[in-house]
């Protein structure tokens, strides 16, 4: 027969339908029923479609074999049947199809036996529906298939805004799609627009889509996959990349990625690493990155990691390199948890321009140096590590204005400081050993704590001049030794006068040390510093001249003594 039917509003009709159709049993168990549809035909649009299937053996080991030709033209559907108002299809489907096989195949694993072989074409394929989230777009697909692999020689298609061109070979697809075994294959993908959060399931309980959460992507643990990418920009949460290329390595739930490169935060950035899900509830990373010449203002905007873990980036200006080796569980959202966060790496710089840093103008304040507070700072390089929620840096040299400092310490989660260090004085202000000043910043970002340790410097220096005050005593002392009792109430007399004055010229001298280290200064922090260290000088000499003058009185006796007693024998 040729039938035909067409819905009364629309304007075409399905044409030259023809369907032979048998079902036979001999009457003896359901087992030798047979169905089969010799012939199922029927032009649409212009283009004729013909399938046949039989299936046997329903009940012990069910039997199927089907081939389909022909091809179907998705735009012609909308005139023979009425869809949704908000769906749209298009594209031809160009098939050819021939499989065949029992269920005793499948149980046995035995998908050798199956028969399946045939193409597909598709070209100016568009689906769009309500139910869907994106249209689908397929400019070109051209694939070959046969029961063990999949030939797929080129696949053009849009997924939303995102475009993706394929091309490779698939192996034992019959096996995954009927006893969920590994599928096997390699891609090489291209693409000039890619946004990985579109393919992330959003969060239906946020009432806001820019603070939606996106949720855990699930690396399948039976497929294994070698892909080859190149994205021409590559988009994720809100880190833009260009030219991304490298290798993808996906099995057993794991997703390694080989020598990627790619331009991203304003410099260039290569990779190397593992992003896995073979336990689900326990997903990680665990990434080799290496930066190069990449912007401070661009890499805070996009990784909120360092909005946490470095707030300064926030006011710095300029470029940086840096080298990060980083191990971390993941959260559903797929962002680090931080308090897992483990690793190490180095930073360098060649200039950083920063402005209104609360800590910087907290060290202005207690230097007197309101300069400091917009400064640029030349050649920094420091190395660190990440463990237990916080950023460890080791000491490291950095100049600030003409300010010099080495600096080591830590960063942590709640955005606290806790670094230590020294501080040296520039040149001009002639402070000798005050120069170096030791240095302690703590609190937070926000409302940082600066302290100057000038009491340690001081001890310093007056241990020194101590030393000094009993080096020359003890010469003295020892130069006056009397040899006879004739002598000795003249050699006690000159001893007693040689400390008198030894004490007061000590006395003299620390009054003028004091006076000079005043003298030289004009900044008013480290002019009270130097008034401070004058009176302890003038202090300590005046002790050292009285313990002078009570040893020399103390020897002189004692020599009069001896000498009494050497006379009297």
């Amino acid at each position: 027969m040729n039938g035909w039917f067409q819905y009364p509003k629309l304007p075409k009709s399905v044409q030259n339908i023809n369907i032979a159709a048998d079902i036979s049993n001999p009457g003896k168990t359901l087992d030798a029923t047979v169905v089969d549809v010799s012939k199922f035909a029927f032009t649409l649009g212009g283009n004729p479609f013909s399938a046949q299937m039989r299936v046997a053996y329903p009940m012990s080991d069910p039997e199927l074999t089907m081939k389909a030709v022909g091809k179907l033209d998705l735009g012609n559907i909308k005139e023979i049947y009425p869809l949704e108002a908000e769906t749209q299809l298009n594209g031809v489907l160009d098939m050819n199809l021939d499989l065949g096989g029992r269920m005793s195949y499948y149980d046995n694993n035995q998908y050798d036996k199956f028969k399946f072989a045939g193409k597909l074409n598709i070209t100016n394929m568009l689906v769009k529906m309500k139910a869907s989230p994106q249209d689908i777009s397929i400019t070109k697909a051209n694939m070959v298939f046969n029961n063990r692999y999949a030939d797929l020689s080129t696949l053009q298609m849009k997924l939303g805004r995102n475009d993706l061109t394929m091309s490779g070979k698939v192996e034992n697809f019959v096996a995954y799609a009927l006893h969920d075994k590994t599928l096997v294959g390699s891609l090489n993908m291209q693409s000039n627009y890619f946004n990985v959060s579109d393919f992330m399931t959003a969060d239906t309980k946020s009432t806001k889509a820019d603070t939606a959460k996106m949720s855990l992507i699930q690396i399948p643990k039976n497929i294994n996959f070698t892909m080859k990418a190149d994205f021409k920009k590559l988009v994720y949460s809100k880190m833009d990349f260009s030219n991304a290329k490298g290798t993808l390595l996906v099995a057993n739930g794991d997703m390694k990625i080989q020598n990627m490169g790619l331009q991203a935060f304003g410099g260039n950035m290569t990779m190397n690493g593992l992003y896995s899900t073979a336990d689900v509830k326990k997903p990680y990373v665990n990434f080799d990155v290496n930066l190069s010449d990449v912007t401070f203002t661009e890499i805070f905007k996009q990784v909120e990691t360092l909005q946490k873990f470095a707030p300064v980036f926030e006011k710095a200006t300029g470029k940086f390199s840096s080298k990060l080796s980083i191990n971390s569980l993941l959260q559903n959202d797929m962002m680090p948890n931080l308090a897992s966060l483990i690793g190490n790496g180095s930073f360098s710089t060649k200039s950083i321009g920063l402005s209104n840093v609360e800590v910087i103008n907290a060290l202005a304040s207690k230097l007197n140096k309101s300069g400091l507070s917009s400064s640029t700072i030349k050649d920094v390089a420091l190395s660190f590590d990440i463990k237990d929620g916080k950023v460890n840096t080791k000491p490291f040299d950095v100049t600030l204005g003409n300010i010099k400092m080495k600096l080591g310490g830590s960063t942590g989660l709640d955005k606290s400081i806790a670094y230590t260090g020294t501080v040296q004085m520039p040149d001009q202000f002639n402070m000798g050993k005050l120069s170096n000043l030791n240095l302690k910043i703590g609190g937070t970002f926000s409302k940082p704590k600066v302290q100057l340790d000038v009491m340690s410097m001081l001890n310093n220096v007056i241990s020194d001049t101590k030393a000094k005050a009993v080096s020359a005593v003890n010469k003295q002392i020892d130069a006056v030794k009397p040899n006879a009792l004739k002598a000795a109430q003249e050699q006690a007399d000159q001893i007693r006068a040689e400390a008198k004055r030894i004490g007061d010229q000590l006395i003299s001298e620390a009054k003028n040390q004091g006076d000079q280290l005043v003298a030289k200064t004009s900044n008013p922090i480290t002019k009270a510093i130097a008034q401070r260290a004058a009176k302890k000088l003038v202090e300590e000499a005046q002790k050292k001249s009285d313990d002078l003058n009570t040893k020399a009185d103390a020897k002189a006796k004692d020599l009069i003594e001896k000498a009494s007693g050497n006379a009297k024998l």
